[in-house]
């Protein structure tokens, strides 16, 4: 095997174009189900490695990985960015959204800001409470 090839499989970059690749097409890959299992696939143009670098370019660090905008989205060039791995964490299906003073805003997010335990206002949105009356703390017991 040549050295350029060597070094090409070795960067961060054809490790993330691997990864993604099986997670899609490999039946027996561990998280399968998450992506090929329920239709996710990689476009033409990423099928080889040079059209994924093409349209991605290098990975700007080590902080940095591979995001899907749109979650239920393909691989390809207008779904995918590089990101760090907080800004990832904001897009991860298992985040819960609610809308708050007409802004949509993430659970986690709006019990920071309000000073509450996440899994109390999420306890109480479950109860089927209203968001300002799950996010009160003056809301001590509420029977249902």
């Amino acid at each position: 095997m040549s050295k350029k090839i060597t070094e090409r499989r070795s960067s961060p970059e054809y490790k993330v174009w691997n990864n993604f690749k099986t997670r899609c097409y490999n039946p027996n890959t561990i998280n399968y189900n998450r992506y090929g299992g329920r239709g996710i696939i990689v476009c033409d143009k990423w099928l080889s490695f040079e059209g994924f670098l093409e349209d991605m370019g290098k990975r700007p660090s080590n902080d940095y990985s591979l995001d899907r905008i749109d979650n239920d989205g393909n691989y390809c060039k207008d779904n995918c960015r590089w990101v760090t791995r907080k800004e990832q964490t904001r897009n991860r299906s298992s985040n819960i959204y609610v809308l708050y003073k007409e802004n949509k805003i993430i659970l986690k997010d709006l019990a920071k800001e309000v000073g509450l335990d996440y899994q109390v206002i999420k306890r109480r949105l479950d109860k089927g409470l209203d968001i300002t009356i799950a996010i009160s703390k003056d809301l001590k017991y509420v029977r249902l």
